[in-house]
Parts: C-alpha cells; structure tokens; sequence
C-alpha cells in the first residue's frame, strides 16, 4: 500500500464506522431522551431568599434561571426575566421581593426519560424558555430553548453526554481496523 493512500483508507474505515453506528443509533431525533441534551449544573434557593439573592446567585453561577424551593420541595423557578420585569413593573428594590412572589408556579417539568420532542411541545404549549428535568421530587437538570435549538440544528451529533458501550465499542473496533491496515 502506498503511502498517499492511507489517508485515503482511514477516512474510507472512519465513514463505514460512522455509517454504521448511525444506522445503530437507538435515538433518532423524535426519540433522544432528555438527559442526552439537559444541563446539569442546576441552581436552587429557599422560597423566603429574595431577588437579590436569585440575582447574584445567577451571576456568579452564569446561569439564566434558578429553581425555588419550599420546605425541601420544589416549589418554583425564577428566571434573569422574571426579575428585570417584576423591578420594572413594581418599582420595587430586589432586597424587597421575595421569591415566593416571584416564583413562577406551578414548576413544569419534564422527567430525564422523556424524549427532545415531548420537552420541544411542552415548551411551547407553556410558552416557557427553561424546562427543569425531575427524577423522583429532585431537579436532575435543565433543558432550555437554547438546548433545543442546538440539538434540532445538529441531531447528527449523537448529543448524548453519556457515552454508550456501544460508542466506546466503535471506537475500539475502528482503532483494531486502523492497527490492521499499519
């Protein structure tokens, strides 16, 4: 084998495998679960913390929304909007505004399990831009309209966070291959 071929083969071994792990891929884009594209990192406060807080929690986290507690239940989310509309509109100090006020109720949510599609639907049917993932009364992650549009625009990816044994499968049967053609 020459050696200005070899690029050649290797791309040829890497689409085959590329080919046939898609072909594999138990998720198609209407049927990805949740926890494939959600967030981790998810941020909470106590329901009686006021908008101050949720303010700079949200900034020194970088992140949009923060889910409300109540009593160790969820009770609530708040988002960077919530706060900047409730200021505007009540001319109230962020010191002053409790997050039980705030607090956009009741807290719709999705479970990890649930496909892209059904939180795309549930975002839309609610108009909201930031779906919590719960699993057995506890927020596991967050899936927002970002996500969404990421995944939608890319779903040949394979976004998935958690890599199957099938993908380290591939990607030790594509190595063998390679080894072999050496």
């Amino acid at each position: 084998m020459m050696m200005q071929e070899s690029p050649k083969i290797i791309l040829e071994i890497s689409d085959d495998f590329m080919k046939d792990s898609m072909l594999e891929d138990p998720y198609g884009q209407d049927t990805m679960p949740v926890e494939c594209i959600m967030k981790r990192d998810v941020v909470s406060l106590d329901h009686a913390k006021t908008a101050y807080d949720a303010a700079m929690l949200m900034i020194k986290k970088g992140v949009e929304c923060v889910i409300i507690t109540a009593y160790g239940k969820l009770f609530g989310m708040i988002t960077e909007r919530d706060i900047v509309c409730s200021v505007v509109g009540l001319n109230i100090p962020l010191r002053n505004l409790i997050l039980s006020f705030l607090a956009s109720r009741p807290l719709i949510s999705i479970n990890p399990h649930q496909t892209v599609e059904e939180a795309e639907y549930i975002m839309r049917k609610y108009n909201i831009r930031h779906l919590p993932v719960v699993e057995a009364d506890k927020v596991v992650g967050l899936v927002t309209a970002r996500d969404l549009a990421m995944f939608s625009s890319m779903p040949e990816i394979g976004f998935c966070k958690n890599y199957s044994v099938r993908d380290i499968k591939i990607q030790k049967n594509m190595i063998k291959k390679l080894i072999e053609l050496d």
